[in-house]
C-alpha cells in the first residue's frame, strides 16, 4: 500500500471572528427566532418607559411636598412676625397710657398743690371747693390707674390667646407635615419594592428565556449532529 502522501499547510486565513450562540441556526430557525425577539424588545422597552414614569411621578410628588413644607414655614414665619407686631403696638400703647397716667398724676400734684395754696390764704372762704377739687383729682387718678389695669388685662389677655392660637396652628401644620412626609415616605418604600418585585421577576422572566435559548440550541444542535451522522 503506498504511503499517503502528506497534506499540504493550510492557507493564513487572518484571525477567527468570535462565534456567538446564533452561528449554529439555520435561516429559517433565526427568521422565527426574530417576532419573538422584536416583541421581548418591545416589552423591555414599554417596562422601561413605565419605570421612568413611576420615577418621575416621585420626583413631582417630592417636589410638591418640598413646596408645601416651604409654604408652610413661611406662613408660620409670618405669622410670628405679625405676633411680633402686636406685642410692640401693645407695648407702645402701654408706655402711651403709662405717660398719660405719669402726666394726669403731674397735674393732679399741682392741683393738690394749687388747692392746699389757695385753701391755706382763704381756709375759712374756700373750704369746700377745695375739698371737691382734692376728691375730683382722686376720683381721676383712681380711674386712669383702674383703666391702665384693665387695658394690661385686655392686652395680656389677647396676647396669651393669639399665643395659644398661633401654637396650636403650628402644631397643627406640623402634624400635617408629619403625615404627609410618612405617607410619600410609605409611598416610596411601596414603589420601590414594586420596582424591585418587578425587575426581579423581569430577571428570571429573561434567565429562562435564555435558558429556554439556550436549550434550544442545543437541541438543533443534536438534531444537526444526529442528521450529519
Amino acid at each position: 500500500m503506498p504511503p499517503k502522501k502528506g497534506k499540504g499547510k493550510k492557507k493564513d486565513k487572518g484571525p477567527e471572528e468570535p462565534k456567538t450562540e446564533f452561528d449554529e441556526h439555520t435561516v429559517e430557525l433565526l427568521e422565527s427566532i426574530i417576532p419573538q425577539m422584536k416583541e421581548q424588545l418591545k416589552d423591555l422597552s414599554m417596562k422601561r418607559n413605565y419605570s421612568q414614569l413611576e420615577r418621575d411621578t416621585i420626583d413631582g410628588f417630592r417636589t410638591m411636598t418640598v413646596k408645601e413644607v416651604e409654604r408652610l414655614e413661611a406662613l408660620s414665619k409670618l405669622r410670628d412676625l405679625e405676633l411680633e407686631e402686636i406685642m410692640e403696638n401693645q407695648r407702645v400703647e402701654l408706655e402711651v397710657y403709662a405717660h398719660k397716667v405719669r402726666h394726669l398724676k403731674y397735674e393732679t400734684d399741682v392741683d393738690v398743690t394749687k388747692v392746699r395754696t389757695e385753701a391755706d390764704r382763704v381756709v375759712s372762704e374756700n373750704h369746700q371747693t377745695y375739698r371737691t377739687k382734692v376728691e375730683r383729682a382722686e376720683k381721676g387718678k383712681v380711674a386712669a390707674l383702674a383703666e391702665l389695669e384693665d387695658m394690661s388685662e385686655i392686652a395680656h389677655d389677647a396676647i396669651a390667646t393669639m399665643q395659644i392660637q398661633n401654637e396650636i396652628e403650628l402644631k397643627t401644620v406640623r402634624e400635617k407635615h408629619a403625615t404627609a412626609l410618612a405617607a410619600f415616605q410609605e409611598t416610596c418604600k411601596l414603589r420601590m419594592k414594586e420596582l424591585v418585585e418587578n425587575l426581579d421577576v423581569q430577571k428570571r422572566v429573561e434567565l429562562q428565556e435564555i435558558e429556554d435559548r439556550k436549550n434550544l440550541h442545543l437541541q438543533v444542535s443534536y438534531q444537526k449532529i444526529n442528521i450529519d451522522i
